[in-house]
């Protein structure tokens, strides 16, 4: 009974263990470890206050004594610049210039050279402590799944404030001051694996505060390219669904793959154009969005991207000879019990979920692109199969839950279809208009994270 039970619901069984997997994973990051600040060395830049200095190996325990405030960042990264231009910089400049008791220390967790960072400190005048970390201990000892990150650590070196993103001026002085006084509330930290980071950071990358806002988005371009619905969450919905969800999860895995071939190995020639992509991203569902609003054809602009999508299909396929197609199509089957292919999925019209998950991709990679590459270049000090390995895992936690989320939207399908349905342009005007703002939100996301650093 119980084996005929799995058999008929394979498709929902092994999308809800992966997210479940994935959510155990992110639960085991989170909970538990140490207040203590794990010690780390790193290279100084040797520039400070704008005086040239020689680069000397730090601790963090030199620093025992002072309240430091450690800035986990990367030279190219947009929202870590604006950390330092608007937060920063200010308190900086506003007190801590010359105090004995407070240091900011800012730790570049990508692999920049020393005199990379210093020629950031010039260009923008970040007068204060900048390193690189030697031994990639940074990104996995402080859970760093994500950049910017700041942490506040006190004179005791344990962690009184930690948080990710942009952090305002007022609310990290607060935070300096609380620990100066020793009113700093504790927080633990949990040091993990290079493997368990890749898995957590993956499920981040999904939600990632550039890439999140396009998922309504998603919900309006999947609708409106279906004009029924299949009902409640049951595992007749998850196959019909499944070829969608993987379409998408397939854009994804190809930005993923560009980023560790391209990004990776040239990462100080290419990484300062990867924030272009979520400005692209944005236009690119702006026009979309307009173009349902305005019922404008968008085939003339469709069909190169098309022509090369089966230009590069093919290439790979003579390349290959079809193996790792065959391999995945396989694999999906056999977990699945779906008759899925490749082959079907396109003629079945799925290639504009596919760029949009390549969309979903780039625009994550603005936000998440610097862990990503940390990742890959700390993994590749152990070994290839280790790189591969957190390469697999990073990419099957976002991919996994683009198909979840496809699989959420099946299933409320016929409610929103419904309610549509009394006329076709209504369905239109609604995707179109929530495309629209994505778009606008997105490159307001962008210009807002680096205009004022131009």
């Amino acid at each position: 009974m119980v084996p005929r039970f799995f058999e008929r619901n394979r498709v929902l069984l092994t999308v809800g263990v992966a997210v479940l997997l994935i959510a155990g994973t992110l639960v085991i990051m989170l909970t538990g470890g140490s207040e203590e600040a794990p010690e780390f060395s790193a290279t100084s830049t040797g520039y400070v206050d704008g005086v040239d200095g020689n680069r000397e190996t730090i601790l963090l325990s030199d620093y025992r004594g002072q309240v430091v405030v450690l800035d986990l960042m990367a030279e190219w990264c947009g929202p870590c610049k604006k950390v330092a231009s608007d937060t920063l910089k200010p308190l900086y400049e506003g007190g801590y210039r010359d105090s004995d008791e407070v240091i900011i220390i800012s730790v570049s967790v990508a692999g920049d050279s020393p005199g990379l960072l210093e020629d950031m400190q010039r260009e923008y005048g970040y007068d204060w402590l900048h390193v690189t970390d030697n031994d990639d201990e940074v990104i996995t000892g402080y859970n760093a799944q994500q950049i910017p990150k700041v942490v506040v650590i006190d004179q005791q070196g344990r962690i009184t404030f930690s948080a990710l993103g942009i952090v305002k001026q007022d609310k990290l002085q607060r935070e300096v001051e609380s620990a100066l006084s020793g009113e700093g509330s504790l927080e633990k930290v949990k040091q993990n694996s290079i493997f368990l980071m890749a898995i957590g950071a993956g499920a981040l990358a999904f939600f990632s505060p550039c890439s999140f806002p396009l998922l309504p988005g998603y919900v309006s371009f999947y609708l409106t390219s279906r004009k029924t619905g299949s009902g409640s969450l049951n595992e007749r919905t998850a196959r019909e669904a499944l070829p969608a969800g993987l379409a998408a999860a397939s854009g994804i895995l190809v930005v993923l793959l560009l980023l560790a071939l391209l990004v990776v190995p040239f990462s100080h020639l290419l990484a300062d154009y990867v924030p272009l992509l979520e400005l692209l991203v944005g236009t690119a569902v702006f026009v979309l969005g307009l173009s349902m609003l305005l019922d404008w054809s968008l085939e003339p602009l469709l069909r190169p991207l098309r022509q090369l999508s089966s230009a590069l299909g093919a290439a790979a396929a003579t390349v290959t000879r079809g193996h790792p197609t065959a391999l995945a199509e396989s694999g999906i089957r056999r977990v699945t019990g779906s008759d899925f292919s490749f082959a079907a999925s396109r003629e079945a019209g799925l290639a504009g979920q596919f760029w949009y998950g390549v969309g979903y991709g780039s625009a994550s990679a603005g936000c998440t692109a610097p862990v990503f590459i940390a990742l890959m270049l700390s993994s590749l000090k152990y070994t290839l199969a280790g790189a591969l390995l957190v390469f697999s895992l990073y990419a099957f936690s976002a991919a996994a839950l683009m198909v979840a989320f496809t699989l959420l939207i099946a299933s409320s399908e016929s409610t929103i279809i419904n309610r549509l349905r009394a006329s076709t342009r209504h369905i239109h005007v609604v995707g179109g208009t929530v495309m629209v703002v994505v778009g606008i939100y997105l490159v307001w996301f962008y210009l807002s994270a680096n205009t004022s650093l131009l």
